[in-house]
Protein backbone atom coordinates (compact mmCIF):
# COMPACT_ATOMS: atom_id res chain seq x y z
CA UNK A 1 0.00 0.00 0.00
CA UNK A 2 1.16 3.21 -1.10
CA UNK A 3 0.63 6.44 0.68
CA UNK A 4 0.10 9.83 -1.37
CA UNK A 5 2.31 13.10 -0.46
CA UNK A 6 0.86 16.20 -0.51
CA UNK A 7 1.44 19.04 0.75
CA UNK A 8 0.87 20.66 3.89
CA UNK A 9 -2.32 22.83 4.24
CA UNK A 10 -2.74 26.21 6.26
CA UNK A 11 -6.29 26.61 5.17
CA UNK A 12 -7.55 24.31 8.20
CA UNK A 13 -4.25 25.61 10.54
CA UNK A 14 -2.77 22.19 10.57
CA UNK A 15 0.74 22.81 9.95
CA UNK A 16 1.43 26.34 12.24
CA UNK A 17 2.30 29.69 11.09
CA UNK A 18 6.04 30.53 11.42
CA UNK A 19 6.36 33.35 13.15
CA UNK A 20 9.16 36.01 11.38
CA UNK A 21 12.27 36.85 12.95
CA UNK A 22 10.99 40.47 14.25
CA UNK A 23 8.31 38.81 16.24
CA UNK A 24 11.29 36.22 17.90
CA UNK A 25 13.93 38.55 18.88
CA UNK A 26 14.12 42.83 18.46
CA UNK A 27 17.84 42.41 17.04
CA UNK A 28 19.72 39.70 14.78
CA UNK A 29 23.42 40.93 15.92
CA UNK A 30 25.62 41.44 18.82
CA UNK A 31 26.16 44.68 20.86
CA UNK A 32 30.01 45.85 21.42
CA UNK A 33 28.99 44.97 24.95
CA UNK A 34 28.03 41.23 24.54
CA UNK A 35 30.87 40.67 22.51
CA UNK A 36 33.36 41.46 25.15
CA UNK A 37 31.28 39.82 27.69
CA UNK A 38 31.87 36.36 25.30
CA UNK A 39 35.65 37.01 24.34
CA UNK A 40 35.86 37.40 28.27
CA UNK A 41 34.15 34.01 29.12
CA UNK A 42 36.08 32.29 25.98
CA UNK A 43 39.47 33.53 27.55
CA UNK A 44 38.47 31.21 30.98
CA UNK A 45 39.66 28.17 29.20
CA UNK A 46 42.82 26.41 28.30
CA UNK A 47 42.75 28.38 24.59
CA UNK A 48 41.48 31.02 25.62
CA UNK A 49 43.31 33.61 23.96
CA UNK A 50 43.26 31.95 20.41
CA UNK A 51 38.98 31.75 21.25
CA UNK A 52 38.63 35.16 22.24
CA UNK A 53 40.52 36.30 19.26
CA UNK A 54 38.79 33.68 17.22
CA UNK A 55 35.43 35.62 18.30
CA UNK A 56 36.93 39.50 17.72
CA UNK A 57 37.88 37.93 13.93
CA UNK A 58 34.31 36.97 13.41
CA UNK A 59 32.84 39.85 14.85
CA UNK A 60 34.81 42.42 13.52
CA UNK A 61 34.98 41.00 9.85
CA UNK A 62 31.45 39.41 9.65
CA UNK A 63 32.98 36.10 8.86
CA UNK A 64 31.33 32.90 9.15
CA UNK A 65 32.11 29.75 11.38
CA UNK A 66 33.09 27.97 8.07
CA UNK A 67 35.68 30.83 6.63
CA UNK A 68 37.17 31.55 10.82
CA UNK A 69 37.96 27.87 11.18
CA UNK A 70 39.46 26.97 7.86
CA UNK A 71 41.53 30.22 7.94
CA UNK A 72 45.26 29.66 6.45
CA UNK A 73 48.26 31.90 7.00
CA UNK A 74 48.57 32.04 2.88
CA UNK A 75 45.40 33.97 3.06
CA UNK A 76 46.86 36.80 4.72
CA UNK A 77 48.19 39.92 2.45
CA UNK A 78 50.61 40.99 4.64
CA UNK A 79 51.83 43.80 1.60
CA UNK A 80 49.20 45.50 1.20
CA UNK A 81 48.00 46.29 4.77
CA UNK A 82 46.40 42.85 6.34
CA UNK A 83 43.51 42.03 4.02
CA UNK A 84 42.41 38.56 4.29
CA UNK A 85 41.44 36.66 1.00
CA UNK A 86 38.36 33.68 1.39
CA UNK A 87 37.66 31.32 -0.82
CA UNK A 88 35.25 29.02 -0.42
CA UNK A 89 31.96 28.94 -2.16
CA UNK A 90 32.45 32.31 -3.46
CA UNK A 91 35.87 34.12 -2.90
CA UNK A 92 35.57 37.25 -0.84
CA UNK A 93 38.19 39.97 0.07
CA UNK A 94 38.06 41.28 3.86
CA UNK A 95 40.00 44.33 4.66
CA UNK A 96 41.51 44.55 8.64
CA UNK A 97 41.15 47.45 10.10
Amino acid sequence: MTMQKTAPNTENRTVPIRKTNRELREREYLTPKEVTLLMDAARKNRRGHRDATMILLAYRHGLRASELCGMQWSQFDRVRGGGLLLAGTMCRLVMAD
